[in-house]
């Protein structure tokens, strides 16, 4: 059985607008003892107003919150998930290099210091799908003529 325990607009700061930590979802979560969890956490941190002075707990709440699950009487196995391109910067308040940028370095670092397979890599699904054409900041612009900002489309 497959249960999705995801509230979109989440974050996973806990000083976050909308903290998943404070969620009836996380409260079944974390009480599911589940035999495999699946986590991406971080889209919603990225906005512009709280990624600059939060991104620092980033790492620690999210260590934080793979804990929760690694205590389940069922030990799952737990998997992050690098999440997939901001196309757009600004969209939904959400700065496209915290998207692009930090969090692509930030999970894997999550993972590997939380004893955890390498994440499971949504960014370079979509990246090879459907490349960043105009380029992020920190990143120089692609060569591809595909265009795929649509999915940023307000």
């Amino acid at each position: 059985r497959v249960t999705n325990y995801g509230v979109g607009g989440t974050t996973l700061l806990r000083k976050g607008d909308h903290p998943y930590w404070n969620t009836s979802a996380f409260a079944s979560a974390s009480a599911s003892n589940a035999d495999v969890v699946v986590l991406m956490l971080g889209t919603n941190d990225a906005k512009r107003w709280q990624w600059p002075k939060l991104h620092g707990e980033y790492e620690g709440d999210y260590g934080a919150l793979i804990s929760v699950f690694k205590r389940m009487p069922s030990k799952p196995a737990i998997f992050l998930m690098r999440p997939p391109p901001l196309y757009r910067d600004g969209v939904y308040g959400m700065l496209q290099v915290a998207v692009n940028s930090d969090l692509q370095r930030l999970v894997p670092k999550v993972a590997k210091d939380n004893g955890l397979a390498p994440p499971i890599d949504l960014f370079g699904l979509f990246q090879g799908e459907c490349p960043i054409a105009s380029g992020t900041p920190g990143h120089a612009p692609n060569a591809t003529d595909v265009v795929c900002d649509w999915v940023g489309a307000n």
